[in-house]
């Protein structure tokens, strides 16, 4: 078993404006053996990150949520000198994020195994009150480091805290790596709708109508504005389940 590697990107602005890596953050879980093939533990190494400067200017939106201006990067090296630093590593290391798909749109598969951490959370702690990363660390109480995990919202420190969730997860036996990997691979059904009016409601509660306006709504959309995935594949699901037991499609 190769090393796992979480990796977190902070950005200059959101999509569908012009999306430049302003720092890059990672931190490894290294297997440890002793006398089997399946590691004892994991090692939960320091986290490390670099500023990139980037092509366009930060906006404030951006600013405001992981503090990084213009002036800090207007001398930071170029994002693939710090995008191969942080992925140097075996070539079967395992790349984990929270929401990876973000990450993945940035810099690309890699040709290499990924863990969302976000969609694992959903598979393995359903009745979690929300699946954002900081509100996991701090229900599930992670044993982390306050200094290190601080501030939030910026690449290391969040790269440590995926880590840790991961770590948490592995220690606790809840799933294995190979698992986390295969649950990470496509969609997953979310327990709740965590937008809208129906915000948090089971989804066994939501109306039929306003899973079919979801799906409308996302066929309407342009390529990489509609509903992510998850939404996508649980309005499907729930709507051929229900078409299978016969239920009504009730108004919204």
């Amino acid at each position: 078993m190769s090393l796992i590697r979480a990796i977190d990107l902070e950005t200059s602005g959101e999509e569908p404006d012009a999306v430049d890596i302003v720092e890059v953050g990672w931190c490894s879980l290294i297997p440890v053996y002793t006398d089997s093939e399946t590691p004892s533990f994991w090692d939960l190494t320091h986290p490390k990150s670099l500023l990139v400067k980037p092509t366009n200017p930060i906006t404030p939106e951006s600013s405001a949520v992981h503090h990084i201006l213009d002036e800090d990067v207007q001398h930071a090296d170029n994002v693939d000198d710090v995008l191969e630093l942080a992925l140097d590593g075996p070539h079967d290391m395992i790349l984990a994020a929270h929401n990876a798909s973000y990450e993945m749109g940035l810099i690309g598969h890699r040709n290499l195994r990924w863990i969302d951490t976000y969609k694992v959370a959903v598979v393995l702690a359903p009745q979690a009150p929300a699946f954002k990363l900081q509100v996991l660390r701090y229900w599930l109480e992670l044993n982390i480091d306050r200094l290190t995990a601080a501030p939030a919202h910026r690449a290391g420190p969040d790269a440590y805290v995926c880590a840790a969730l991961i770590h948490r997860i592995l220690a606790a036996g809840k799933a294995t790596v190979d698992e986390m990997v295969e649950i990470s691979r496509g969609p997953i059904f979310l327990p709740r709708l965590m937008f809208g009016k129906h915000a948090k409601d089971p989804v066994a509660h939501v109306p039929s109508g306003y899973l079919e306006w979801i799906l409308k709504e996302n066929e309407r959309s342009n390529p990489g504005e509609g509903f992510d995935e998850n939404v996508v594949f649980t309005a499907e699901t729930e709507l051929e389940n229900r078409r299978r037991e016969g239920r009504k499609h009730e108004a919204y």
